[in-house]
């Protein structure tokens, strides 16, 4: 799973999770969720820095909302981890007029991960929001 040099995260068992560790982002994801079905396809974490390393897990089958932004500029607002609303702000948007706009999330739940579209220039990011049900919260091995 993770390229040279990469570090590995372990912990005890946790129901549908042996282990988790450092990969190459866009690879793990690419293998994990299924942009077009908007669906978990590989049960994966995401560790989460700003919130004492605790992990975000999403497992297969979990059904996700995604909601896309793109612009000359996107700042981000709302971060993984976070717990979002309808109304929610998840960035402002430089267009390419000039124009700033605000990207709201439109839906309910946690932003599970931001994905970048390097495909595109300039790269868009897509949020993938899951329902707070559907995340399970894990704490750092001590």
């Amino acid at each position: 799973m993770g390229g040279r040099g990469a570090s590995k995260y372990y912990r005890g068992p946790v129901e549908g999770l042996k282990r988790y560790g450092l990969a190459v982002y866009e690879h793990a994801i690419k293998e994990s969720i299924d942009i077009v079905g908007s669906k978990v396809v590989r049960s994966f974490v995401v560790l989460i820095p700003w919130r004492g390393m605790k992990g975000l897990m999403l497992r297969e089958g979990t059904r996700v909302k995604l909601v896309e932004a793109a612009g000359v500029q996107v700042s981000h607002f709302s971060l993984e981890g976070t717990r979002v609303g309808e109304r929610t702000v998840l960035s402002y948007i430089l267009t390419g007029k000039g124009e700033t706009r605000t990207l709201r999330a439109g839906v309910e739940g946690v932003v599970a991960i931001i994905l970048t579209d390097h495909a595109r220039h300039p790269p868009a990011y897509i949020y993938v929001i899951a329902d707070e049900s559907d995340i399970v919260w894990l704490d750092p091995a001590e």
